[in-house]
């Protein structure tokens, strides 16, 4: 039993969050919330969750409005704007754009399938067909102008948040068709005074603050002033309408911001009101929010309690061995390594991604170019020091004793050994672990329709197409975490802190800041420049300032596969548990959000 308090209390708080948020997302029952599959072009899957507010039917029928999240995202990412739309009684639908989460890529599509599922909702026979618009983020902002601008009759009102009309005109590789002044539907604009993205968007201007002097929003509002913030513009009756907002947040903020969702509720209020009226502000989404994120943080114990419990039964219990005798590293070799890793970490995350992305792109047998970048990156990094180890090894390890077992190389604790059995287990271990949360997760993730998630930080199950994809990238990211762990706790290794309990969080904590602070460096350089002056510290333009947001994903991913690392060494006496487990565990949450 007492190997067994872990898991029980993870299992109980996977329960607890999954069903308080879904009970929030359906509004104690008040919306029905499912997932919806459909065939777009050329038979493509297309994955979609829709919400439907109880009293709606083909007599009384809702306005709709189909939601479209932004590139490297999922429709989970923009369920704060879902739940808003549904608690006021409009019918929504959350799609996974084309090559995201659950959909299948839809080459030469402009729309993304954002026109497909258009074409879907407003034939539902409780769509109020009058009544039907398009809100879209980043890319997916572009994404529902495409679709717009293709269906005109079918909609009547496009809001992009954090995203622009146009671009094709001006010869660039992405953004959308320009909305005329007589489009045909209305068109509003919500962007964050700090979004990283202004260059992308509004080509003219260098900052987000000023993207109301931009040529590309005046354009289709039919003016050469000023666009006044809040202002309306046009005709809402008429589908001339136009206005422009702005909230103090970043591009990825919008997500998380009460003003951003209060703002486009507002302007759907002007065009096709709100069945059930609501204050814009009147917002319960930060709840369902809280109660995700619970259910992530219990997700992550419950496996480490079911790894703890494997590891007490036979005859997985072969894999738990003591930790081989050996001196701690000396404070100024570990100082002086820490200080050049994080610095390592913080100039490369950048620069050795964007040459990876264009250097090596995308394979058949790799086809996720993030996952790429990023198994450059931190490979790069792993292999650099792995030099200097051996380095070190050769110079002054050898002198001091040291060999492949005090290393944590052997399988056996007493001897130089290597054992295919023991690894064997140590790889079975490992597989059930992450299995075990794999199989709770995909339950709550079909039974529930909830994620377990913060913000952009989620785990889901895997669909199909993507398991594949899975085999290919654990290899790497397995050979990734053996060698972070073997300059963890072969080279690097902590001196003695007592208790056990003590000795796992303070090498845990270690681990995870040598990890991730330069990561976390970039980013708050980031976003010390965007608060100060108004512009990215890294890259105006392209994807350099994306690989900064993402490095968003690093932060939560090596807090988990720390503790994992941690615990597995200290409990097996060696790196091949905890490389295993933690290169399963990156693969699936990392190929699980990643575009094709």
């Amino acid at each position: 039993m007492k190997n067994s308090r872990l898991l029980i209390v993870g299992l109980l708080l996977v329960l607890l969050g999954s069903f308080t948020a879904s009970r929030i997302q359906s509004g104690s029952g008040a919306i029905d919330v499912v997932d919806v599959v459909i065939a777009g072009k050329n038979g493509a899957r297309l994955s979609a969750l829709m919400f439907v507010p109880e009293g709606v039917s083909a007599s009384t029928p809702a306005p709709a409005v189909v939601i479209a999240h932004g590139y490297v995202n999922q429709k989970e990412v923009m369920s704060n704007f879902s739940l808003e739309f549904a608690r006021r009684g409009y019918v929504v639908l959350a799609p996974d754009l084309s090559g995201h989460g659950g959909s299948q890529v839809i080459p030469d599509d402009g729309s993304r399938g954002v026109g497909d599922m258009l074409r879907y909702v407003h034939a539902l026979p409780f769509v109020h067909p009058d009544h039907v618009g398009l809100v879209g983020h980043s890319m997916g902002g572009w994404s529902v102008v495409t679709a717009a601008l293709e269906n005109r009759e079918l909609v009547r009102t496009v809001v992009v948040v954090g995203s622009s009309q146009g671009g094709h005109e001006a010869g660039f590789m992405l953004g959308a068709p320009s909305v005329s002044k007589d489009a045909g539907f209305n068109f509003g604009v919500e962007f964050g005074k700090y979004d990283e993205f202004v260059a992308i968007n509004y080509f003219d201007q260098k900052k987000a603050v000023d993207f109301v002097d931009s040529q590309w929003l005046k354009s289709p509002f039919n003016t050469e002033e000023r666009v006044v913030l809040g202002k309306a513009y046009g005709d809402f009756a008429r589908g001339t309408g136009r206005i422009a907002t702005q909230s103090a947040e970043t591009h990825a903020g919008v997500h998380q911001s009460s003003s951003a969702i209060a703002n486009v509720l507002g302007m759907f209020q002007r065009s096709s009101p709100a069945p059930l009226q609501k204050d814009p502000l009147d917002q319960v989404w930060q709840f369902k929010e809280a109660a995700s994120l619970v259910a992530y943080v219990g997700l992550i114990l419950f496996m480490l309690g079911l790894l703890i419990k494997l590891l007490a039964m036979q005859p997985l219990s072969a894999v738990a061995q003591p930790v081989p005798p050996r001196a701690p590293q000396s404070p100024l070799v570990y100082a002086a390594c820490a200080v050049l890793i994080v610095a390592a970490v913080a100039l490369l995350l950048v620069p050795l991604q964007m040459w990876a992305m264009h250097t090596l792109g995308v394979s058949d047998t790799f086809p996720l170019l993030f996952a790429n970048t990023s198994i450059v990156y931190f490979g790069a990094i792993q292999l650099g020091f792995l030099g200097l180890f051996c380095i070190w090894h050769l110079l002054i390890g050898r002198r001091r004793g040291e060999t492949l077992l005090t290393y944590g190389l052997s399988t056996n604790p007493a001897v130089m050994e290597f054992d295919w059995r023991y690894l064997a287990k140590a790889l079975s271990v490992a597989l059930i672990t992450v299995a075990g949360g794999y199989m709770l997760l995909a339950w709550i993730y079909g039974f529930w329709h909830v994620d377990v998630r913060w913000w952009m930080l989620l785990i889901r199950p895997l669909e199909a197409h993507r398991f594949s994809v899975a085999f290919a990238y654990v290899i790497p990211f397995v050979a990734i975490f053996f060698i972070n762990n073997l300059l963890a706790f072969g080279w690097l290794r902590l001196k003695d802190f007592g208790s056990d309990l003590r000795n796992n969080l303070i090498w845990t904590l270690a681990l995870f800041v040598v990890n991730s602070l330069g990561v976390a460096l970039v980013i708050a350089a980031q976003m010390g420049s965007l608060y100060t002056t108004g512009q990215p510290y890294i890259g105006e333009v392209g994807y350099d300032t994306l690989m900064v947001i993402l490095g968003n994903g690093f932060l939560p991913l090596f807090a988990v596969t720390s503790v994992f690392s941690t615990y597995c060494y200290r409990r097996t006496g060696n790196i091949y548990t905890g490389a295993l487990l933690c290169g399963l565990l990156t693969t699936w949450m990392v190929v699980c959000y990643q575009p094709f």
